[in-house]
């Protein structure tokens, strides 16, 4: 048997406590999109590598993919958002 792949990884709310929070909170909002970042770009070269077919977020609000859009290069295939 050949190496697998996922089909599909999702990156969670980055932080659970930032959604509590005022997006006018510039330190958090800063260390929380710093944390993001970095785990978007580790994402994206599973992706790059074929390991991962697909990458999605959970829970995401539109700041956050404003980030992932402005900074990186893959945008997320989903957005995952229970209501």
């Amino acid at each position: 048997i050949g190496q697998g792949h996922l089909d599909a990884v999702l990156l969670p709310w980055p932080l659970a406590s930032s959604g509590q929070r005022r997006q006018t909170d510039a330190a958090t909002r800063t260390r929380d999109t710093a944390r993001f970042l970095d785990t978007w770009q580790a994402l994206e070269k599973l992706k790059q590598s074929g390991v991962v077919k697909a990458l999605g977020v959970d829970q995401c609000l539109p700041w956050h993919l404003d980030v992932i859009q402005q900074d990186l290069r893959l945008s997320p295939a989903a957005n995952f958002v229970f209501v």
